[in-house]
């Protein structure tokens, strides 16, 4: 919770947003491992959602951000396992 100094009204925040941020950096930055990362982007993409629908809905409203940028995240780290899981298949090939 967080307390605003001026009316000492704790505001709730929103965990799931933040851990939602959490797994969408994780998949950017394992996108070159092809099993975890899909994982780590699954994750990010639903939790980052879930997050922004419950900010939406009043509950944790400072976790808004958190979810838009994991939102963000989650898609130039889809873009990256892409390129990278391309790469791997031609190598391999």
């Amino acid at each position: 919770m967080v307390e605003n100094e001026n009316k000492n009204i704790q505001i709730p925040r929103n965990e799931i947003a933040i851990a939602g941020f959490i797994c969408a950096l994780v998949a950017l930055c394992l996108c070159w491992v092809p099993g975890l990362c899909w994982c780590a982007w699954a994750a990010g993409v639903v939790l980052s959602a879930i997050g922004y629908f419950m900010a939406d809905q009043g509950y944790g409203p400072l976790g808004k951000g958190y979810a838009a940028a994991g939102l963000i995240i989650s898609l130039c780290s889809l873009v990256a396992l892409i390129l990278c899981n391309y790469v791997w298949v031609v190598r391999m090939w």
